[in-house]
């Protein structure tokens, strides 16, 4: 159903379980997927050589040649006293064509502007929804975009906070439950859901190359598809609230 709708971009990371493992069993051969997956953390002795050993098990994983792209998870790792090195075999890969393009999965715009005293990365992934926009105000999507970088945003729901109802909030959230109900309530007098609401939010921002969702089921993957052509060109029009860190920053939620 995915080749069909033409979504042939597929996040996953050595680290997600087994989930590198079923792609491989599961995905056809015969469509040009574009694989994304993701380092683990590598340590300042071992990682060139974690780091080459990774993606030779990703690649046996999901039964392919090549991959698409290859993420540092941790931009820790290459902001540390190892980073150029790590980058360097990185770099090797991409060079002998093991992975078309390489990146770094960021928090915030100062990882980013780190990393980019290091290399300039192929692929950023990062946070961007309704409520965390961060790195739009601050003028980091700009800057990267400026510099040829694929912008990937993840977090499109707020790690599934934007989608449940502002009375069924975890703790952790409800200080902040009149900011996710205006939310809520500005969608529904435009008559979207707010699962509407965050896609278009995404589909809007024209920095962006790819919006990364998780899908748990059949059943959700179609029912966000449906929601996504429905957005495409859809506008955010009303006011958005200011939220505070600690209620879009998942380091911040101090959960049990």
């Amino acid at each position: 159903m995915a080749a069909e709708a033409s979504v042939l971009d597929i996040d996953t990371a050595s680290t997600y379980g087994n989930s590198e493992e079923i792609l491989g069993r599961l995905l056809p051969r015969d469509v040009p997927w574009r694989l994304v997956t993701k380092t683990p953390a590598l340590g300042e002795r071992d990682g060139p050589a974690l780091l080459h050993e990774t993606i030779i098990k990703s690649l046996e994983h999901l039964r392919r040649d090549t991959l698409y792209g290859l993420l540092f998870h941790r931009s820790a790792d290459i902001s540390g006293p190892c980073g150029i090195g790590l980058v360097e075999s990185a770099l090797t890969l991409k060079r002998r064509g093991i992975v078309q393009k390489l990146g770094v999965s960021v928090y915030s715009g100062n990882e980013i502007d780190s990393v980019l005293k290091i290399f300039t990365p192929d692929i950023v992934q990062l946070p961007v929804n309704l409520a965390d926009r961060r790195l739009i105000e601050s003028g980091h999507l700009a800057k990267l975009k400026e510099q040829g970088v694929e912008i990937h945003a993840r977090s499109l729901f707020l790690q599934g906070a934007l989608l449940m109802s502002p009375d069924r909030l975890p703790t952790h959230f409800q200080d902040g439950k009149p900011l996710f109900q205006f939310l809520c309530d500005s969608a529904r007098k435009r008559g979207l859901t707010m699962l509407e609401a965050c896609l278009a939010f995404g589909f809007s921002q024209s920095l962006l190359d790819c919006l990364v969702l998780g899908v748990n089921s059949h059943t959700e993957f179609k029912e966000y598809l449906a929601a996504a052509r429905r957005m495409a060109n859809m506008r955010i029009d009303f006011e958005l609230p200011v939220f505070e860190e600690r209620f879009i920053n998942p380091a911040s939620w101090n959960i049990d």
